[in-house]
């Protein structure tokens, strides 16, 4: 078993050898840092180093030989069907890590993990105690973080030059049988966690650090990786050894820690400085596969972790049939897992361009192209600390771009054009600005729903309830209700034909907001809009009010009409009725006055909302002054003095 993990790492190795010096450079200048301006140059040369780890569920086929060879198949079938594009390395999960792919690979999400899953850090229980938490947080969701926090380090400083040749003698000692500790810390993750002994046993150790059990039997422990020991001290399982060398002197008496009780102290410091050093491979993604059995032969469960986004993807689920099949189905997995990424180069109005990492390397089976036609991308705005490491990572919400059918072979110059949609302003710089990274990452087709919830923009956390989302296709005017949002504010969005799906979110028949989005991706999403809902009361109630104003216009002018017939027939006594019939009816006054009662009472926190309520006041005051004025009752009053001293009254 162990002989067979080692061929699969140096073959993992031997890629990495073989690929030409200037895409090797890149992979090392594209790493989890920042990239300097002299690599912009390679971004479409520079392959994906990718690390597949793999849950194997327990089952009496899956030998630790049967699970050695497909660790090295995925290596094998990487290299024959995809070629330089991919550099892949593959490792068992360690164990714990492994009970929780196998139990909810779906429900992994950085934000719920702690901040080891980010920052690299690994936090020890103090001896004799276990860990502070601000909250509570379960042993799955500790080992996913601490994992993925050994593939995500932070970019450690550079050895001082004096220290190289002390590391590099240190890494001799570290490789060579004298010492043996590459026994246990095996590559590529130095460790053999996870790992299946030849009588199908996880790999456990006795380091000579624990008290014999009741029965007397020696205890074993879990091997740990290697990466990151310059942030993870204090040491050991309980944290009694707070230096390396503590590790390799005082608490390694029997040399189960590695055999270092005959180095000297030239040597030991040599090793320790390597340990120190050791940092992982700067992996582009993690690809996260879990196999079990099932009834209709092998479930298989891939998700990839695209590094530098600190984004899963979706879960891609497929099944093998038989044993022999496994391999191809574990690899179609991997493989449909993947999404591309890409830098966003420019944005003009309406359209993006994305330089594609790796677009300039070759596939050995052209069928195989990370990008077609209709590919949707995320874009995601990436800030840099000063030492290149993220400081923060947004997905830029309701916002996606689409591949055209014109630019579906980027491979020569590594550039793609896309359509982009957003329901924001401004979703975009058009120019690069320093530690602020603008990148896109491609999406999977999910099948499962999202639940959108409308929440009040000026009042966080008020449900938007009975408000009407409509959907259609980008480019297309044909819309579809799915529904009036519940009482919580939520509506069901489902997976349709097109990926990209564009929102309607509607009140009283006015359109507040344009929603771009892929259903599926995010089990949840909330949208924050404007609270429309004082904006429909005003409005009910001032076309209420017009109405009312259009049916008083109406009755004065006809009482207007017939008390100058009445006038100019000599009847005085019944015009006389009229005109005080209309003295009697509402006048502006009492109009303005009620429309200012009622403006005071519907009142928006929202800026926006409240304009437009006011907007509707203002229309309805303008007309009150154009309809309702005192001139045209004035003028029949005249007239009327006027025809009764001709008649002598």
């Amino acid at each position: 078993m162990n002989s067979t993990l080692w061929q699969v790492s140096q073959h993992a190795l031997r890629m990495t050898a073989v690929v030409p010096w200037a895409a090797f450079c890149a992979v090392l200048a594209t790493s989890l840092c920042a990239v300097p301006a002299a690599a912009q140059s390679v971004w479409e040369l520079t392959p994906y180093r990718i690390h597949v780890t793999v849950a194997f569920a327990p089952a009496v086929e899956l030998t630790p030989r049967v699970r050695a060879e497909l660790l090295a198949g995925l290596i094998h079938r990487t290299d024959a069907l995809i070629g330089p594009p991919w550099e892949v390395a593959a490792a068992p999960a360690p164990r714990t890590l492994r009970r929780a792919m196998l139990a909810a690979i779906g429900d992994f999400r950085m934000q719920s993990l702690p901040a080891e899953a980010t920052d690299g850090r690994k936090r020890h229980p103090p001896a004799g105690g276990p860990v502070e938490h601000d909250e509570p947080i379960d042993a799955n969701r500790l080992a996913i973080a601490e994992y993925l926090g050994s593939l995500i380090p932070k970019r450690p400083p550079s050895p001082p030059e004096d220290l190289r040749s002390a590391i590099e003698d240190g890494r001799r000692l570290f490789f060579h049988e004298e010492t043996g500790c590459s026994g246990c810390h095996q590559l590529p993750l130095y460790t053999d966690d996870g790992a299946w002994t030849a009588d199908g046993l996880f790999a456990r150790h006795d380091v000579g650090t624990l008290s014999p059990s009741q029965s007397g039997r020696p205890q074993r422990l879990d091997t740990p990786s290697l990466f990151g020991l310059r942030r993870s001290a204090p040491y050991l399982h309980d944290g009694r050894a707070e230096t390396l060398e503590e590790v390799l002197t005082e608490f390694n008496p029997q040399d189960g820690h590695g055999r270092t009780s005959q180095l000297s102290e030239e040597e030991l410091q040599g090793l320790v400085q390597f340990l120190w050093h050791l940092e992982p491979p700067a992996y582009d993604k993690v690809i996260l596969l879990a196999i079990e059995p099932s009834m209709a032969g092998y479930r298989i469960t891939a998700r990839e972790l695209d590094v530098r986004t600190r984004l899963f993807g979706t879960p891609v689920a497929t099944s093998a049939l038989q044993l022999g099949k496994l391999g191809d189905v574990a690899f179609d997995a991997v493989r449909g897992a993947f999404v591309p990424l890409a830098r966003i180069e420019s944005v003009e109005d309406k359209h993006v361009t994305l330089r594609l990492k790796a677009a300039g390397l070759p596939f050995r089976d052209n069928e195989l192209a990370m990008v077609g036609p209709g590919q949707v991308f995320r874009p995601i705005i990436r800030y840099n600390d000063r030492e290149g490491n993220a400081a923060r990572i947004v997905a830029v919400p309701w916002t996606c771009c689409t591949v055209q059918e014109s630019a579906a072979k980027p491979v020569a110059t590594g550039r793609v054009r896309c359509k982009l949609y957003t329901g924001l302003r401004s979703p975009l710089s058009g120019r690069r600005r320093g530690r602020i990274e603008q990148l896109a990452l491609g999406v999977v087709p999910p099948h499962e729903p999202s639940v959108l919830v409308l929440q009040s923009r000026s009042t966080p956390c008020e449900a938007l309830a009975g408000y009407e989302v409509y959907a259609h296709p980008p480019d297309s005017k044909t819309t579809t209700l799915l529904g009036r949002t519940d009482y919580r504010g939520r509506v069901p969005v489902l997976p349709a034909k097109d990926i990209l799906r564009v929102l309607l979110v509607r009140n009283g028949g006015e359109t507040l907001a344009r929603l771009p989005m892929v259903p599926g991706i995010e089990p949840e999403v909330v949208a924050s809009i404007s609270n429309d809902d004082q904006r429909l009361k005003a409005e009910g109630y001032v076309t209420g009010l017009q109405e009312e104003l259009v049916d008083l216009v109406t009755r004065r002018q006809i009482l207007i009409t017939l008390a100058r017939a009445r006038i100019d027939a000599g009847e005085l006594d019944q015009a006389k009725q009229l005109i005080d019939e209309l003295d009697r009816l509402p006048k502006r006054l009492e109009f303005n006055h009620r429309l200012g009662e009622r403006q005071k009472s519907l009142r928006s926190s929202d800026s926006r909302v409240q304009a437009r309520i006011d907007a509707l006041f203002s229309d309805t005051r303008r007309l009150l002054e154009q309809h309702l004025g005192p001139e045209p009752i004035e003028e029949v009053w005249q007239k009327f003095r006027k025809a009764r001293g001709e008649a002598g009254h």
